[in-house]
This record gives C-alpha cells, sequence and structure tokens, in this order.
C-alpha cells in the first residue's frame, strides 16, 4: 500500500502541475458526470407527466432534458478538452525529469542495464501515465459521481437501500484493493521479463553486424524463444488479475 500511495503522489505531482488548470478539469469532469447522471430523473418526470397527460409540465421537462442533455455534452468535450492539454503538459514534465534522473545515475547503474531495458521501461512509464491519468480522471470519477448520485435518488425512497448499496460499495472496495495488490505484484514480474525480451531484441538491433559477423542468428532466435517462454507466463498470470477485478467492476477494465 506503501508503493501505492507514492507512485500516486509523484504521478499527481506530475498530473496537478498547474493547479488551478488542474482543479477547474477535474471540476468539469465531476459536472459532466453529475448531468449525465442526472438525466434518467428527467425520464421518470416525463414518464409520471405523460401518463398524467399534463402538456404544460411535459413540454417544461422535455425542454429541461434537452438543457441537461445539451450542457452534459458541452461539459464531457470540454472536459477532454482541458484534459488533454494538462496530461500533455504533465507527461512532457515527467519525460523530462525521468531523463535527468537516468542522465545524473552513476556508471554502475548504466553498466549494469541494457539500452533496451531502459527504453522498454522509459516506453512503459509513458504509456503508464496516460493510462493512469484517463483512468482517475474519467472512470474512477465518473464511478464515485454516479454512486453519489444513486445514493442519493435511493435515500429519498428508503434509507435501508442506501445503506445496502454503501456496504456492498464498501466491501466491492475492500475486496478490489486486495485484487489490485495482487495485480501489481504480476505487473512487476511481468514488467521485468517484458524489459528482458526488449532487451534481446534492441541489443540485437544495435550490434547487429557482430551477430551477423559470428553466425549467431540461430543462437539469438534461442535466446529470444526461451525468453517467450518466461514472458508468456508472466502475461497470463498477469492479464488474468484483471479478469477478477471485472467481477467487481465490470467494464472498468482493460489491459
Amino acid at each position: 500500500m506503501e508503493n501505492v500511495v507514492k507512485n500516486l503522489k509523484t504521478f499527481f505531482g506530475f498530473a496537478a502541475r498547474k493547479k488551478g488548470r488542474y482543479w477547474v478539469f477535474v471540476g468539469v469532469t465531476a459536472l459532466a458526470s453529475l448531468l449525465t447522471y442526472s438525466l434518467p430523473y428527467f425520464f421518470k418526470i416525463f414518464t409520471d407527466q405523460l401518463l398524467a397527460f399534463n402538456l404544460t409540465a411535459l413540454y417544461k421537462t422535455l425542454f429541461a432534458l434537452i438543457i441537461v442533455r445539451l450542457l452534459g455534452m458541452l461539459a464531457k468535450n470540454l472536459s477532454f478538452y482541458l484534459g488533454d492539454r494538462n496530461s500533455i503538459i504533465g507527461a512532457m514534465t515527467a519525460r523530462q525529469e525521468i531523463f535527468k534522473k537516468v542522465q545524473d545515475l552513476d556508471f554502475a547503474f548504466h553498466s549494469g542495464k541494457s539500452t533496451g531495458y531502459l527504453i522498454s521501461a522509459f516506453k512503459r512509464g509513458d504509456g503508464a501515465f496516460w493510462t493512469l491519468y484517463f483512468n482517475i480522471h474519467h472512470r474512477f470519477l465518473d464511478v464515485f459521481v454516479g454512486f453519489g448520485v444513486m445514493i442519493y435518488f435511493l435515500s429519498q425512497l428508503n434509507s435501508v437501500f442506501s445503506l445496502l448499496i454503501s456496504a456492498t460499495f464498501v466491501l466491492a472496495l475492500i475486496l478490489t484493493r486486495l485484487l489490485i495488490a495482487i495485480n501489481i505484484n504480476a505487473r512487476k514480474i511481468h514488467n521485468e521479463e517484458e524489459d528482458k525480451l526488449s532487451a534481446i531484441i534492441t541489443d540485437n538491433m544495435v550490434n547487429f553486424e557482430t551477430v551477423k559477423l559470428f553466425s549467431k542468428e540461430a543462437w539469438e532466435a534461442k535466446r529470444l524463444k526461451d525468453q517467450f517462454v518466461h514472458w508468456r507466463i508472466s502475461a497470463i498470470k498477469y492479464v488474468n488479475t484483471f479478469r477478477f477485478i471485472d467481477l467487481f467492476w465490470p467494464g472498468k477494465n482493460q489491459r
């Protein structure tokens, strides 16, 4: 859990570098989700008034529904517009600082890491930043806003429903936390195998003349094939952790 908190702290250090712009983005994103999740309420009112044949109220509700729908669409698009610009600044800053950090490391570190290994780590880190940024702001935030809206409307019907849903939600969070810990451990192992694989491919390309000179093509191919055995095992274990998480957050996970 300490590593997760540390990683999130580092992530937000880059993602929220422009604090004013960042919080405007978060606010607009939350508003977009709130407007979207409020639409079923207008459908309910519309249906009630349709059954009562109250045409005046029906037109007013229909007008309000259209306005809320349009505002939700505008807020969603504005959210992505602001998020894209904010994430680009964060990703750019992260790359520069990581590059400087690696440059400042001593010779002992670099002599123990191949070029392919480091390139793989750089690429994975950059991809992880974009994925985490999208998931936190456009998926997890959406889930929590939707949960809040649902609890509010259920509490208007019966407080027992709200308590049951809240208890289920908390239980799902606890179980998900355990599954995420398993996912992180599996990911670490898979990342290590991925880096080794990248090291073999990159080093082969960089030293292609040497491989050709000593007729080592078959040896290099076997070395890559053997590494793929470990890579495949770690990849299967890694992706399986997502399928368990899908049990509690269906549709929210992707490899």
